[in-house]
Formats: C-alpha cells, structure tokens, sequence
C-alpha cells in the first residue's frame, strides 16, 4: 500500500531542500521548549506536563504557543538598596587604606577630640611670634 502512495506523490529536488529544512528547525524549536520546561521552576497554568504534551503533539504550532503564552514570568524578588552607597563606599575606601598604610596620623590643626590645636604646641615648641611691622619714616620738619 505504501508502494502506491510512493508512486503517485513526488517531490521534486527543489521542493525537498525546504521541507527537510523546516523539518530540522520544528524538531529544534521542539526540543529547545521541552528543555526550557523542564529547567524552568514555573509555567504558566502551573503543569509543566500539559505543555510538554502539547509541544509534541503540535510541534510548530506548539512550541509558538508556549514561547507566546506558556513561559511564566519570574516572581519579581524585592531588592534592598543600600540607603547610602557612596558612604558605604567610603568607607571601605578608608579601611582598605588604613589595612594598606596604617591608620591616618592626627590631622595637623586638630586634637583627638576635634578642638582646633597649634601644631607648635603639639611637638613642644614655643610657636615663632609674629614679626613686628616697620616703623614709619619720620616726617622732616623742613616743611
């Protein structure tokens, strides 16, 4: 029986090129879906087995229906975002210079307490005083 089927359909060489080609991508579209039901955690209706089923029943048509409507979106997870990056930033600046230099000397003009301080003090010196202005020229009494 297959012998007279075989007889009366042909299928010329350039019809035969397309064909086994569109072949090929339903059976990898297919295979792609399948696949991507099984690794994905949820689809849409919540039975991955009913998709499975109709990817390879319906195998072009199919695998556009679950690309189109099956794939379930992923629940959208709450992401905490630091209140204040740039300081948090900062300071893993400064811990990472301080593990890399040491911690920072005391800032000249300022005591461990933030009370403004004269450096001459700090190292025991007396501090310079200040140089005194030039006395003005005396007027001649000429004029």
């Amino acid at each position: 029986m297959s012998g007279a089927i075989a007889d009366t359909v042909t299928i010329s060489g350039g019809a035969l090129i397309p064909l086994v080609v569109l072949g090929i991508v339903e059976l990898g579209l297919a295979i792609y879906c399948i696949v991507d039901i099984v690794r994905r955690p949820a689809v849409a209706g919540g039975h991955k087995w009913v998709w499975i089923v109709i990817v390879a029943l319906f195998n072009l048509i199919g695998s556009i229906i679950y690309l189109a409507v099956g794939r379930a979106q992923p629940e959208a997870t709450e992401v905490r975002a630091d209140p204040e990056p740039e300081a948090a930033a900062r300071g893993r600046a400064a811990a990472a210079a301080d593990l890399l230099y040491g911690p920072p000397p005391e800032a000249a003009g300022t005591s461990a307490d933030g009370a403004a301080t004269d450096p001459a003090e700090e190292v025991g010196e007396e501090a310079p005083a200040a140089p005194e202005p030039p006395e003005p020229p005396e007027a001649s009494a000429d004029s």
